[in-house]
């Protein structure tokens, strides 16, 4: 397998996807093909092996020490992005009968109201800002 390194890269600092160190891409790149002691790629082993096991005990691990994350709270892996977050925050902090109040620089695509309506009361609120100089 060949490989080619850019001498330029382009620094990505907007939301979601981060710059990453190189020697972690590579390092992604050559264990993506076979895990170290596996022989075979993450994308082929089952969820359920011990291999999978051991990758998810160690990023919870790694989670918890970086960010004192405590024993008496859950670590979830999850799938998606802000619009799974639009429904898993009232899901678990709107309690029946309690309403939840949302504050927002930005407008938000209207699924984001409607899933938070679909768990319980809620009330809106657009905050304006100025664009500040440089």
């Amino acid at each position: 397998m060949s490989s080619t390194t850019t001498t330029t890269r382009i620094f990505n600092f907007s939301a979601g996807p981060a710059v990453l160190p190189v020697e972690v891409l590579e390092e992604a790149q050559r264990d993506l093909v076979s895990l170290p002691g596996v022989g075979m790629s993450v994308l082929e082993i089952s969820h359920r092996s011990k291999a999978f096991d051991e990758i998810i005990q160690g990023c919870e691990g790694d989670m918890r020490r970086l960010a004192g994350i405590p024993d008496n709270y859950r670590v979830l892996f999850l799938q998606g992005g802000a619009s799974l977050q639009f429904s898993m925050v009232p899901m678990n902090l709107l309690g029946p009968g309690h309403t939840a109040d949302y504050m927002s620089r930005s407008p938000r695509p209207p699924r984001a109201k409607t899933s938070r309506a679909s768990r319980g009361r809620t009330r809106s609120r657009s905050i304006r800002t100025r664009p500040t100089s440089t």
